[in-house]
């Protein structure tokens, strides 16, 4: 089932946060740009609070007895570094402790090119452009390639992600770090290894309304999922495409492509359904701060399970 966004979201708050309401764009509106911006506020650090809790229901969902719970105080998540305009490593840490690094390569026209993790072995995500436009990317673990993708689109926005190459021994797809598991914050665990054709290759649809990403379908193997948003009417600065779209690529959530800001999702997976709620501070329209509520509820032999989560975010700026 879907892996909580509490990466995702971090990402998308800070670059919507680190852009300015004047940023600029030479690629297309439909997330594959890369053009230049014009940076406001720069995230230094991020820090996390949770508080989640864990219910088991034998009655069909009419009573809850709570089983589990969970809550962390304010802790460090995140560092950022910088250099000038652009961001040249991202520091992650677990529980207030330091984890691991993403560092950010930049080709000749100023647009991501590679991103790197040195964990336990070197994942690397190398990013294709045509005429500033994402066309491709691939993603490497010590120097093999473990997955390929294919944007394509329509009217200027990305309509489909498609598979290309699957590596049939796909250690990242263990490991919960490869490029499917990011784009959708799904477990891949359990389908992956149906990936032994050409013809069984995974592949995203994308839904656009205006220019706000409606609802995303993925195809495999026998797995669908669908996840559809809601927006709020308020200004998402990070739209337009910017060159640090391929965030997106660690693990955001496919609503950082649209104009607006994300209220409301719903994710189905076979017949497990998620719902996260979101809520923002804004400051002349655009958010500075965020808050989420998120629920899991699936069945087993047993009875009902329902796990509920509660995360806030604080961020702290560069001084200019």
């Amino acid at each position: 089932m879907k892996k909580l966004l509490f990466c995702s979201l971090v990402i998308c708050m800070a670059l919507f946060a680190s852009c300015s309401k004047d940023s600029s764009s030479t690629g297309n509106n439909g997330g594959g740009g890369g053009g230049n911006t014009t940076v406001g506020k720069k995230i230094s650090e991020l820090y996390h609070s949770e508080e989640n809790y864990a219910y088991v229901s034998y009655d069909n969902g009419i009573t809850w007895t709570q089983i589990g719970h969970y809550e962390s105080d304010n802790q460090l998540k995140e560092r950022w570094h910088w250099n000038n305009d652009k961001i040249t490593s991202i520091d992650y840490y677990h529980s207030g402790q330091y984890e691991y690094t993403y560092d950010f390569s930049y080709n000749s026209d100023g647009l991501v090119s590679q991103i790197v993790r040195d964990w336990e072995g070197v994942e690397k995500t190398v990013i294709s452009y045509n005429n500033q436009t994402i066309s491709k990317f691939e993603q490497y673990w010590d120097g093999i390639m473990q997955s390929a993708w294919k944007l394509e689109y329509s009217n200027g926005k990305i309509s489909r992600i498609k598979c290309e190459y699957w590596n049939p021994d796909n250690i990242l797809a263990k490991s919960q770090d490869n490029i499917l598991s990011k784009l959708l914050n799904i477990d891949v665990k359990n389908f992956a290894d149906n990936f032994n054709s050409k013809d069984q290759l995974p592949y995203i649809d994308l839904t656009w309304s205006g220019n706000n990403v409606r609802k995303v379908e993925l195809n495999a193997s026998d797995h669908p999922m669908v996840e559809s948003y809601v927006y709020d009417n308020k200004k998402n600065p990070y739209y337009g495409g910017n060159s640090l779209m391929a965030t997106l690529f660690i693990d955001a959530d496919f609503s950082i492509l649209s104009e607006n800001n994300v209220t409301n999702s719903t994710l189905t997976e076979n017949d497990e359904t998620e719902h996260y709620t979101y809520s923002y501070n804004y400051y002349e329209d655009y958010p500075m701060q965020m808050s989420s509520y998120s629920e899991y509820t699936y069945t087993s032999s047993d009875g009902i399970y329902k796990d509920t989560y509660f995360d806030s975010y604080s961020y702290v700026y560069l001084t200019e």
